[in-house]
């Protein structure tokens, strides 16, 4: 049989025999023994780095009591104590630790398990969990586990543990905790760890210090009680939280903690998820963002700090996959930076599924790929003021339907095709503008347009070898261009008969193509521009070159209007018939 988690921790623990002792200061510095307590009364919220002599010299103690074994009553610590062997909270039990030291010896552990841990310190007296030895790891810490649904620790020191992959506080098994004013310091792993199906009911005005993996471990649905005044970077040790990949059930907002959220597993949500402005969040190799069915993803950064999504590895492309949007609530990236995407295939964001997202005022950068893929049947409901860094396969790959949503103060940044933005074949069912772009549009397959389509002075198009752009009826293209601003139809490589050019099928007014340039059509027996019998169009101003067949073919019982065109390197003519 599969051992558990905490099995496996907990493998080898010897049982002790030995019952429990305690004492309670008085003013007489004598032991009243063990006994019930009441809930202490809560104080200011204080942490503290006093050191054991100047501790001792506040507790008017005599020498350390000896303790092991398990406490099965209320039981008060307040002096000086050492733990010669595990001791377990059972039975109910309630183990109030106020201003105390207790001192561990080598590999043992204190387990809350059927019972509760409450600790309630002073700035001038916190109760301190330690070992005998005072290195990182030589004792395993506090375990939290089931059944303890109300341990709280507020003003309390617990530091040197983590022997045997342990941590200062280890909580799992559904328990619940809550922390207030701690220092968690000289870990051998981390200040604190929980596992999947925990729950942080209060994380308040915590620090982390010399704790050897990073200051904590917990799972990504308690990441909305994590607050902004608890220090994470953990000193001289690595800071931030590592994030197990629990997915986020509940509506959540995840704050900016001065330090990074590390997910090396990846995180799905199936919630409203904010994310606020400078939250820093980094992924494992081969991991992604997933936004699922009934989630709902609004990373909300500013100007001056934005989110950002990157790889825990800086500078590598392709190292993580990237945000995935299936959801198709409203998902919006504002003011956010995504960086190294595109693993196996992914984007920086890669939009499926009937996903919709907003994209506005972003980076997409240095992605394997591309820094936006958004399959068909995707909505991208606006791509304003955004830098989208060329990948290693585009900037972008879109629906033709959504084109007209990229907005002209869009930067492209790179070289060549690497900037182009890639739509798909599919029709354009609505009246639509496609807009002047700070780079080129390419058309990947042939496609058609069923709508009103308007050219904004300026674009440019190139199309994929053999592939066709018809204007189908209930459809119009109106290209007009300037002289300073011409519009360009031609194909990915400049050479004769490179794709089969625009085909006309509607009788429309609206199709004009005027200060255009119109290139390298006739593969498959079209032309540059081919108007079909029940089509009609207008062509002036305009240079047409190159086709391996006719600058312009016009059927019987099709319409051309012309004027002030150029013609040259059209392989049969200008004009037939």
């Amino acid at each position: 049989m599969e051992l558990s988690r905490r099995q496996m921790l907990r493998a080898g623990l010897a049982a002790s025999a030995l019952g429990i002792s305690g004492c309670s200061s008085d003013s007489n510095d004598q032991s009243t023994g063990t006994g019930g307590a009441s809930t202490p009364t809560q104080t200011a919220t204080a942490t503290s780095t006093q050191s054991q002599s100047q501790q001792q010299q506040n507790r008017a103690c005599g020498p350390a009591v000896d303790v092991s074994g398990s406490i099965t009553q209320d039981t008060t610590w307040d002096c000086r104590y050492r733990m010669t062997g595990d001791v377990t909270v059972t039975n109910g039990a309630t183990l109030f630790v106020t201003g105390a030291l207790v001192e561990a010896e080598q590999d043992t552990i204190l387990s809350v398990e059927d019972g509760t841990l409450v600790t309630d310190g002073t700035q001038q007296e916190p109760p301190e969990f330690r070992s005998v030895e005072g290195d990182p790891g030589s004792w395993k810490g506090i375990e939290i586990t089931a059944d303890s649904t109300d341990s709280s620790l507020r003003n309390a020191v617990v530091r040197d543990g983590g022997a045997s992959g342990w941590a200062n506080v280890y909580v799992q098994n559904g328990a619940a905790v809550s922390f207030n004013g701690c220092l968690f310091d000289r870990s051998a792993t981390y200040g604190i760890d929980a596992e999947e199906n925990t729950t942080l009911q209060r994380f308040r005005n915590c620090s982390f210090r010399d704790n050897q993996t990073r200051a904590m471990r917990v799972p990504a649905t308690v990441l909305g009680s994590l607050d902004t005044a608890t220090a994470y970077d953990n000193t001289t040790e690595p800071g931030g939280v590592d994030v197990r990949n629990e997915t986020v059930t509940s509506d959540t907002i995840w704050l900016d903690i001065g330090e990074n959220y590390y997910f090396p597993s990846g995180v799905a949500i199936e919630a409203e998820v904010v994310i606020r402005e400078g939250a820093d969040l980094r992924f494992g190799q081969d991991t992604r963002f997933s936004v699922e069915t009934g989630g709902l993803l609004r990373a909300e950064g500013s100007s001056g700090s934005q989110v950002t999504f990157t790889g825990e590895q800086t500078n590598t492309p392709g190292y993580w996959h990237g945000i995935e949007i299936v959801s198709d609530n409203r998902n919006n990236l504002s003011y956010a930076t995504v960086v190294d995407g595109g693993g196996d295939g992914w984007a920086n964001v890669y939009v499926q599924n009937g996903g919709r997202v907003s994209i506005d005022n972003c980076t997409l950068r240095a992605s394997e790929t591309y820094g936006l893929h958004a399959e068909a049947n995707t909505t991208l409901e606006s791509f304003t003021g955004n830098d989208v860094w060329a990948g290693g396969t585009g900037s972008m790959y879109i629906p033709l339907a959504n084109l007209d949503d990229i907005d002209a103060d869009t930067t492209f940044t790179g070289s060549g095709d690497q900037t182009r933005v890639e739509v798909t074949a599919e029709t354009v069912p609505r009246q639509t503008t496609w807009p002047a772009l700070d780079t080129t549009v390419h058309f990947t397959e042939s496609c058609s347009i069923d709508a009103p389509v308007t050219v904004d002075p300026g674009a440019s198009f190139t199309f994929a070898q053999g592939s066709l752009l018809s204007v189908e009826q209930g459809g119009s293209l109106n290209a007009v261009g300037t002289a300073n601003d011409p519009i360009t139809f031609e194909g990915e490589t400049d050479v004769s008969g490179f794709w089969g050019g625009i085909e006309v099928v509607s009788l429309e007014p609206d199709n004009v193509f005027d200060h255009c340039e119109i290139a390298n059509g006739g593969s498959g027996g079209w032309a540059n521009v081919y108007i079909q019998d029940s089509g009609m169009a207008t062509v002036r101003n305009s240079t047409l070159r190159d086709s391996s067949t006719y600058a312009i073919y016009v059927e019987d019982g099709g319409r051309l209007t012309r004027s002030n065109n150029t013609f040259s390197g059209n392989a049969s003519g200008q004009v037939s018939p």
